[in-house]
């Protein structure tokens, strides 16, 4: 059966109000089963979560409290608080990128901080917005993130750039920013601050479009890889929050009024792509028509649609508003079907639809999961923390647990390779001390042109400790060979004891004897074998064993 769920997360804007049950009076975040049943399945404390403020992975909630420098971390395995995660500035946005188990931070001062919570290490970008960043939205590649902010300025960013481990630079170098912690594009062609920002479902980042509207009411269809506009609109409402559907032919933008603005872009000029930049409709803003604006019921006090979210088949939308009512809107019917919760003392301001289950084919997941993170060590100005041979901090360490998914593989890199293999595949070590061998070889001449003698030192350590480690990886597993073979022979000795012991006793059935008494001293012999371990008995011994033993019997 296929079951979707969502989760909801509130910014407490008053005291509870009396109608709620006290179990859901300190709840800030919702798990909420959407269909087949409209339900209520966990709620979480001790959160008041701003606008844009909350991320889930497939083992954890990230929740960025309102007003705070603090992230609650909760396990939706354990349906329990994990930690409470300090942070040096407040925080204004949270996104997470799956695939490289990250969480991207938006802080109040204009920079992205990107923790690794597989590790704790944390990296920061250069402050490229002036402004709040207030939303971050991960392309769907899994390697870009986008960041906007009240300056009116959008700016692209590599997620491998951004975390790539590099040693700190010099005090005196003449370089005073790292272009790898800068974003890779820049999107300016708004003029108010940036309210809504969704990008479409293609995994190719050259064929990617985004939506992004402004307080303005101004709202731009453009393309990631080249940022040129493909749609100019002029919206209805001031939008709050946007989505694309799943085939990309709409984008649903919730409304300050609590009201849902529906843009079809394939509507405009029809004989013209979307894709062509160069079509005159690209800058042409076109006015969004009085049908394309979806009005809740007039008797309701909603308040502004904070947030939005569809269905996996894309046929229903959900909006959390102002006052704390979740509605679903029927797509088709371009109406409200019916309130899903209400939640009266607080603000609706997050929602996230999950990946359903109950297909055939589940979701296998990645290659790897996080199940218990690492707090973030937050040493952000001490450059010492590398080691004395590479970039690499001494104190990192990887905690994960490979899946299934990843072992199922075919071998086809490196890592795949490493995780199929009994120990580190001979060529990876090769690599490692080829790598330290260049590294020292280029280092061990000084400004006179003279070699260092420690660093040749310390390379011929290196390959004697690597060819020791490849002889003890050996002996290892020509060790685990022998085992396997005797344990093989001892259960082929085991089998033939047990024929045997059937044979005597049917035997000794057919002669009016015992058939028990008949079988006692083959079921000693096997006693015998099951006492024994896998070490005891070499290839030979085993050879001139097995007659012994069954003739005993006999």
């Amino acid at each position: 059966m296929l079951v979707e769920s969502f989760v909801a997360a509130t910014e407490i804007v008053k005291p509870a109000a009396t109608h709620l049950s006290s179990a859901l009076k300190d709840v800030g975040i919702y798990l909420h089963e959407f269909q087949p049943q409209s339900i209520l399945r966990q709620g979480f404390k001790k959160s008041s979560v701003a606008k844009n403020c909350l991320a889930v992975s497939d083992t954890h909630v990230f929740a960025a409290q309102a007003g705070k420098a603090v992230v609650n971390v909760y396990s939706r395995e354990k349906c329990n608080q994990e930690a409470t995660v300090p942070f040096p500035q407040k925080i204004s946005s949270l996104a997470c990128a799956q695939q490289a188990a990250v969480l991207i931070i938006g802080t109040q001062d204009g920079k992205l901080m990107l923790w690794e919570l597989a590790t704790g290490r944390v990296s920061t970008s250069t402050a490229s917005h002036i402004e709040p960043v207030t939303i971050l939205v991960v392309v769907s590649d899994g390697e870009h993130v986008i960041s906007a902010s009240p300056d009116s300025v959008i700016h692209i960013w590599s997620l491998r750039s951004l975390l790539t481990i590099s040693k700190p630079q010099n005090t005196f170098s003449n370089s005073s920013s790292d272009s790898r912690k800068e974003p890779v594009a820049t999107f300016t062609q708004h003029r108010s601050a940036i309210q809504a920002l969704a990008v479409g479902h293609s995994q190719d980042f050259s064929t990617n479009i985004v939506v992004s509207a402004s307080e303005d009411k101004t709202c731009y269809i453009w393309s990631l890889s080249s940022l040129s506009i493909l749609r100019t609109i002029v919206l209805l409402e001031t939008p709050q929050c946007a989505i694309f559907d799943p085939v990309e032919r709409s984008v649903y933008v919730g409304s300050i009024d609590g009201s849902v603005q529906s843009i079809n872009v394939l509507a405009f000029h029809s004989n013209s792509s979307i894709l062509d930049s160069s079509a005159r409709t690209a800058s042409t803003p076109f006015q969004l028509p009085s049908e394309g604006k979806w009005s809740p019921p007039s008797a309701s006090n909603l308040g502004a649609a904070y947030c939005i979210t569809l269905s996996y088949d894309g046929t229903a939308l959900i909006t959390g508003h102002a006052s704390g009512t979740l509605l679903r809107w029927d797509v088709a019917k371009h109406r409200v079907v019916s309130e899903i919760t209400n939640l009266s003392s607080q603000s609706a301001t997050n929602l996230q639809m999950l990946r359903p289950t109950g297909f055939a084919n589940t979701y296998q997941g990645g290659m790897f999961v996080v199940p218990t993170i690492t707090k973030p060590r937050l040493d952000l100005t001490n450059p010492s923390s590398t080691s004395a041979t590479s970039s690499i901090p001494v104190d990192y360490t990887l905690n994960i647990q490979v899946t299934q998914a990843a072992l199922n593989l075919t071998p086809s890199s490196k890592v795949i390779t490493a995780l199929h293999s009994h120990a580190f595949p001979s060529s990876l070590l090769d690599e490692a001390i080829q790598s330290l061998t260049h590294k020292h070889t280029s280092s061990t001449f000084d400004d006179a042109g003279s070699a260092s003698n420690t660093d040749l030192h310390q390379t011929e350590v290196l390959q004697e400790e690597l060819m020791k480690l490849r002889s003890q990886v050996a002996a290892h597993l020509k060790q685990d060979q022998q085992r396997l073979e005797r344990h093989i022979e001892r259960v082929k000795r085991r089998e033939a004891v047990g024929i045997k012991k059937r044979e005597a006793f049917f035997k000794a059935k057919k002669d009016g004897k015992n058939g028990d008494e008949a079988m006692k001293s083959f079921e000693q012999i096997e006693q015998e074998i099951d006492n024994e371990t896998d070490g005891e008995w070499t290839a030979e011994d085993v050879s001139g064993r097995d007659g012994e033993d069954i003739e005993m019997g006999t």
